[in-house]
């Protein structure tokens, strides 16, 4: 048989097809779809204040739609969730700690960082809780954190049986590497203290990123952080070797990526995400795999009039459970009213936390009482309140077993001691309510300050004893942190008054307003609170001092990092510290 010329072209031309389809399918490999979310804190329904946003079952609804959209167009998707998923709604309670994990298990999460709140339960019921969810198939997703030491104990053990430090993705002939970093804030991580340490991230994500590029020859190495946007951007200026940083813990809401040129290497930009909180966002990333660099971002609402089917019933299930161990009719109950608005976070927060730092002040009989914003959630009471609703507004749990959550106590204290734990409680990096007290305070080269200390319009006496209320959390936290910090809180009482029980109590005067928390106040001779905002980038000059003193302290320890150390390595970590007044001082002088 004999072919014509074109005959000749047109077999050569229809017979590439396939390889053209082969060429195109491993173009569309070298594109990654990373989606994202953070601090749910088992908000299962809906987010706070709009029962149409978030809720797991829109958010398994919406994100299976963006996966099968990609996969049209032959795209992998990466899902990722950087921490404190359990801890922070009464759901967390549900099937005795267990409904968290089903529910994310049920979304299908690729990837998860271990988050604070993810172990307030404790480290040893963690790791026995872990253990029981992978034999029940409750839990099939990787959880991460570089930065933990495990101790010699059961609880250690198993929690370094189901914790990795990294996970590992392949997609095409590209490796990526999600590598998780908890925070080592010493206000939390005391509840872990039973099974784990939690070591520095910087030092950790520094550590590993070189170590999972350099030696392992990943092509991508993405840091799955629960540190807050403040210590990613340093850590993206300690750890260059990282790619991309998807983050949570501080709830910044990111609508564009936070870009940063790391000090250590003025070449390169890396990109921060992060979603906010509570499941009303998610994010969207585009990777160009072959660049290793970001091509899009988005953030996508939380909002769809299809939820899944599926996940709604296992929502429901976890309902059911908490009608159960607490009845359905006292969860319901209308126990007062709020005027506070939806719209107004930055108006109405902050009066919600005075709220609180009051009702610990009269439930007590204390001189003062102090109560840290972050305890109390991001969210605040708004219209007909039930105790389902005053739960979620302050809702914090150690044990698992306490369903009536945390005591307030009252610690005697020095008057000469009050400045000092006004100071320790600076440095939690929140805002801070504080009644009954009266100060002035100044900020200076990183350093707070406390003058003018009154008390009823008394000054006070250094050697006088007071009477201080606070949360439960602190004053156990404080007892595990530090011998200073335990010393300071020593003479502490536990009182027989939940802090659920004295808010109801306060609802219980009339509807919650400015106006009527005002005259309250005015009735009973009492000042406002007042209120010291750490939280505020005004002060970040504090929060970035305590950082490199920590970073200083352990190269003065000559602390080894993680046993990942190569003599090279040793020689570049010799410089690098001698680099890190350089950055302190760009940090400081930026604030």
């Amino acid at each position: 048989m004999h072919f014509s010329f074109l005959s000749l072209c047109l077999f050569f031309l229809f017979s590439s097809f396939p390889l053209l389809d082969s060429f195109a399918f491993t173009q569309k490999l070298e594109s990654l779809q990373i989606l994202h979310t953070n601090d749910l804190h088992s908000y299962f329904e809906h987010t706070d204040h709009d029962s149409k946003i978030g809720g797991h079952a829109r958010l398994k609804s919406l994100l299976e739609q963006e996966k099968n959209k990609a996969e049209t167009e032959q795209i992998p998707t990466l899902q990722l969730d950087a921490g404190d998923f359990t801890e922070g709604h009464i759901f967390y309670l549900s099937q005795k700690g267990y409904a968290p994990f089903v529910l994310m298990n049920n979304l299908n999460f690729s990837a998860i960082t271990l988050g604070n709140h993810d172990y307030l339960m404790g480290g040893s019921t963690l790791a026995h809780m872990l253990e029981q969810s992978e034999k029940n198939g409750i839990k099939n997703f990787p959880l991460l954190a570089a930065n933990l030491s495990y101790r010699n104990t059961q609880g250690g053990n198993l929690l370094k049986k189901h914790i990795q430090p990294y996970a590992s993705f392949t997609y095409g002939s590209k490796k990526v590497a999600v590598l998780g970093l908890t925070t080592n804030e010493w206000v939390y991580n005391w509840r872990l203290a039973d099974a784990a340490s939690v070591g520095n991230p910087y030092l950790a994500g520094r550590s590993w990123a070189r170590w999972l590029k350099k030696v392992k020859k990943y092509d991508t190495v993405i840091a799955l952080t629960h540190l807050g946007l403040k210590r990613d951007r340093l850590l993206a200026h300690l750890a260059p070797d990282i790619d991309l940083i998807v983050g949570g813990h501080g709830h910044e809401l990111l609508s564009k990526p936070d870009y940063i040129t790391p000090f250590f290497n003025k070449e390169k930009i890396i990109p921060i995400v992060q979603t906010g909180y509570h499941g009303k966002f998610y994010g969207k990333i585009l990777w160009n795999l072959s660049e290793n660099k970001l091509s899009s971002y988005s953030l996508q609402s939380v909002q769809t009039e299809t939820p899944s089917p599926d996940t709604l019933e296992l929502v429901s299930k976890a309902k059911e459970d908490l009608y159960t161990l607490y009845s359905k009719e006292w969860l319901e109950q209308i126990i007062g009213f709020s005027n506070l608005m939806p719209r107004q976070p930055y108006k109405f927060r902050p009066l919600w936390g005075s709220f609180i730092a009051q009702g610990f002040l009269e439930a007590s009989q204390a001189d003062f009482a102090i109560h840290a914003e972050k305890i109390s959630g991001n969210s605040y009471p708004i219209g007909n309140i039930s105790r389902w609703d005053l739960i979620n507004n302050f809702p914090r749990f150690f044990e698992l077993e306490r369903k009536e959550g945390l005591n307030l106590y009252t610690v005697k204290i020095r008057g000469a001691w009050i400045k000092s734990l006004l100071k320790i409680c600076a440095l939690l990096g929140v805002d801070l309510h504080i009644a009954g007290l009266q100060f002035q305070y100044t900020v200076h080269k990183g350093q707070i300050s406390f003058e003018n200390l009154f008390l009823n319009q008394k000054p006070i006496y250094n050697f006088q004893y007071y009477t201080v209320a606070l949360s439960e959390a602190i004053v156990r936290g404080a007892q595990e942190i530090s011998r200073i910090t335990s010393w300071i809180l020593s003479d502490y009482k536990k009182l027989p008054v939940t802090i659920f029980s004295l808010l109801e109590k306060q609802f219980s005067k009339g509807p919650l307003s400015y106006s009527s928390f005002i005259h309250s106040l005015k009735e009973e001779d009492h000042s406002f609170p007042m209120v010291l905002p750490m939280a505020s980038s005004s002060l970040d000059s504090v929060f970035y001092k305590n950082e490199f003193e920590e970073l200083n302290k352990l190269q003065q320890e000559k602390e080894k990092i993680f046993g990942l150390e190569t003599e090279l390595e040793k020689q570049e970590n010799k410089q690098f510290y001698k680099q890190l007044d350089q950055l302190k001082d760009f940090f400081l002088q930026s604030q």
